[in-house]
C-alpha cells in the first residue's frame, strides 16, 4: 500500500491567537513533552513544522537531545540565519551560563512551565535576535 501523501498545510486556519500564522520548529527528544509543546503553540494559532527545510519562524529547542547530543549546533545554525529559537531545558541551571556565552541574551525557559509561559517566551523568541559569539568544536558540549 503506497504511503498517504503529507497534508499540505493552509496557513490562513491558523490566523486566530498570539502566534497566528507562525510558524514553529520543536526539537525535543522526549514524544510526550514534543507533543505538549506543540500542542501550546497550536492552540494559540501556530504551525508546527517538521523540518527546518519547510520554512519556519521560530524554533524551540530541548538542549539535552540524548545519546550525549546537544542541539548547540542547531542553534548556531539557526543563529547564522539570524532565526530565532528558545532553549526550552530541565537542566536550566546547569546550562544557562554556558548558552549565553554562545549566544548573547538567549532565551532560555526551564522545564516544567505552564502552557501560557511558554508561549510567551516563544512571543519573545521571535522579537530576539540572534547573537552567536561563539562557536564550538563539538555538538556534546557547549
Amino acid at each position: 500500500m503506497p504511503p498517504h501523501p503529507a497534508p499540505i498545510l493552509d496557513l490562513q486556519t491558523f490566523d486566530n491567537g498570539r502566534l497566528g500564522g507562525k510558524r514553529a520548529v520543536v526539537v525535543e527528544d522526549d514524544y510526550n513533552i514534543r507533543q505538549w509543546i506543540e500542542g501550546c503553540l497550536r492552540s494559540e494559532g501556530a504551525a508546527i513544522v517538521s523540518s527546518f527545510t519547510r520554512g519556519h519562524d521560530v524554533a524551540v529547542l530541548d538542549v539535552r537531545l540524548g545519546h550525549g547530543i546537544t542541539s548547540v549546533s542547531i542553534a548556531e545554525t539557526l543563529a547564522d540565519r539570524g532565526v530565532p529559537f528558545l532553549f526550552y531545558t530541565g537542566y536550566r541551571s546547569e546550562w544557562t551560563a554556558r548558552l549565553l556565552a554562545r549566544f548573547e541574551d538567549c532565551p532560555i525557559l526551564g522545564k516544567p512551565a505552564p502552557a501560557q509561559e511558554l508561549v510567551s517566551a516563544v512571543i519573545a523568541a521571535m522579537a530576539w535576535k540572534p547573537r552567536f559569539v561563539g562557536r564550538s568544536t563539538h555538538d556534546r558540549r557547549p
